[in-house]
């Protein structure tokens, strides 16, 4: 029901209460009269002096309450919160001297009925406008905000107008207040909730606050232990860190839980990988720069008088390059065999899993295409053929798992994966067949 709707119904029936009344105290009759009225203030001055009177009166509490109702509309949406939180106080104080009192009255249950429909009434014009999966006008999203500041006025202690509120200050843009708010409500929450856990995370992740998301996600693995999320998501920011024992400690704790869990097998496996894959960047750029000292080595060679000093500066750079990579090709086969010993036994224990086989495609795909970029750094024929021999070993050792990714998920992204590596090993029929499958 609307409160305008209310309001008039309590109107009306004041106004009855005073042509029937007759030797009432005067002062609430006074208030009624001002209340009929819209004289608010009015109301506030005669209940304060029925108060005076006699301080155990609910009546005059009841209509200080009423009357601060009435102001609050008064006012625009934003500048409500003050009349709402004396409006609940002297309400609430109401309904407390009535229920004391054994009082059975309108005034009694509309003490507490007139909250309620306030409250209702603020949060459902919060929420109701808001695309929580879309956009929104900035104008609505404020309105929205206002609203929810005026339903905590209200009804304090209800969570749901904290994880609205969060949730509309971030599509607002103002993560500060999404993870202020989200904390009031993990704060006020009878039990943890995950979701609180998960979303507060996410939140400072968007702010970039890497500790404040550590904190909370060692704060939400005490109290969800099992819960393979906050793990995978505190071992990501060690890994970030270049801390990739720490991340597979806290990963290895899942395992201890449940060591016969496929599924925290895959998630060790797969996100120590993620240290694997991150280190590609840097390999990458290396490469990069390779090329460019080749371009510019080509071009002064070329030269009629070629400056040799620039010359050895290019030889030697590239020399420094090719070491570093192999170094890190090095570290990165280190992480891999660590993260195919997890995998392996999540396949053993799951092995229809498709996210599994195609992670241990990967992992043998991926140090193959690597030794075979280093054949490329080499003048050493025999070198060369060496890595390529043990890249097309890795590459081969890939083939079954995507095979099996193919059988267990018909994608075209899977076989197109499958064209690739069939390529790769020159088995043209297949690599057509799966081309077929692939949509090519």
């Amino acid at each position: 029901m609307n409160i305008q709707y209310i309001k008039h119904i309590l109107i009306a029936v004041v106004a009855i209460t005073i042509l029937a009344s007759c030797g009432g105290d005067p002062n609430i009759e006074s208030a009624k009269l001002n209340l009929a009225n819209n004289d608010f203030d009015g109301v506030i001055a005669s209940a304060e002096t029925a108060l005076e009177e006699n301080p155990e009166n609910a009546l005059a509490y009841y209509y200080i309450g009423l009357a601060h109702l009435g102001k609050s509309e008064t006012k625009p949406l934003g500048e409500q919160s003050e009349d709402l939180v004396n409006a609940r106080e002297n309400l609430n104080k109401a309904h407390e001297m009535f229920t004391a009192q054994g009082v059975e009255s309108e005034e009694a249950t509309m003490s507490k009925d007139l909250l309620v429909a306030r409250w209702q009434n603020f949060y459902m014009d919060a929420v109701d406008p808001i695309d929580f999966e879309g956009t929104n006008e900035p104008d609505q999203l404020q309105l929205s905000i206002d609203n929810l500041h005026n339903a905590i006025a209200v009804a304090p202690d209800t969570v749901m107008n904290y994880d609205a509120l969060s949730e509309v200050y971030f599509l607002s843009e103002d993560v500060d207040n999404a993870i202020d708010y989200m904390k009031k409500a993990i704060d006020m929450a009878e039990e943890p909730d995950l979701v609180r856990y998960q979303r507060i995370a996410y939140f400072y992740t968007v702010n970039e606050d890497e500790d404040g998301a550590l904190e909370v996600l060692q704060d939400a693995r005490s109290r969800f232990p099992a819960e393979a999320y906050f793990a995978q998501e505190v071992a990501n920011i060690y890994l970030r860190r270049g801390e990739t024992d720490t991340a597979i400690d806290v990963l290895l704790e899942l395992v201890e839980i449940d060591p016969e869990n496929p599924e925290y097998r895959l998630v060790i496996g797969s996100q120590v990988y993620r240290a694997y894959l991150d280190m590609n960047k840097e390999v990458n750029e290396m490469y990069d720069e390779i090329f460019d000292i080749n371009t510019k080595y080509r071009e002064e060679a070329r030269k009629s008088r070629p400056d040799t000093r620039k010359l050895q500066e290019f030889d030697t750079r590239t020399e420094e390059l090719a070491e570093k990579i192999m170094a890190t090709n090095d570290a990165q086969f280190e992480i891999a065999d660590q993260a195919e010993e997890h995998l392996l036994i999540s396949y053993e224990l799951d092995p229809e899993n498709p996210n599994t086989t195609y992670i241990l495609g990967a992992v043998n795909e991926n140090r193959g295409l690597a030794l075979l970029d280093q054949r490329n750094l080499t003048d050493d024929v025999n070198k060369a053929s060496e890595l390529e021999t043990r890249a097309m070993e890795h590459i081969t050792a890939s083939l079954p798992y995507f095979e099996q990714t193919a059988q267990l998920e018909d994608t075209e992204e899977n076989w197109l994966k499958l064209f690739q590596i069939y390529t790769r090993l020159g088995m043209s029929e297949k690599a057509e067949e799966a081309m077929g499958k692939a949509g090519l």
